[in-house]
């Protein structure tokens, strides 16, 4: 009997996990073909449960892309969403956004902008 339980409850537990991750890849499925029929995007599912998931499509007239992914660290995994907007040409005001999504640029300019001196 204590054989059987060795095996059967690590088997539960193996198969729980799997389940979970069946249903929040499911929930996250659903939720982006909604996203994508509310914003008139296209979504294409991916066949692979661990692979990013992406919605795109046009706003306003630029391209715009939904980017769904998950990161582990350690024993932990985070479900990140990221939004991208493609502007066809510069907007031509000194600016640039670094890789962290923060704006750089030659703020002198930009002050020259927007006050009147």
């Amino acid at each position: 009997m204590e054989n059987v339980n060795a095996i059967a409850i690590p088997a539960l537990f193996i198969v729980g996990i799997i389940w979970l991750i069946a249903a929040s890849n499911k929930r996250i499925n659903k939720a982006l073909s909604t996203a994508s029929k509310t914003l008139g995007f296209t979504y294409i599912p991916s066949k692979n449960i661990f692979r990013k998931k992406r919605i795109f499509g046009e706003l306003d007239g630029y391209k715009c892309e939904v980017v769904v992914y998950t990161r582990t660290h350690g024993r932990n995994t985070t479900t990140y969403v990221s939004f991208f907007a493609f502007f066809p040409e510069s907007f031509d005001m000194g600016l640039k956004i670094n890789w962290r999504g923060e704006f750089d640029g030659d703020d002198e300019y930009l002050t020259d902008l927007f006050i009147q001196t």
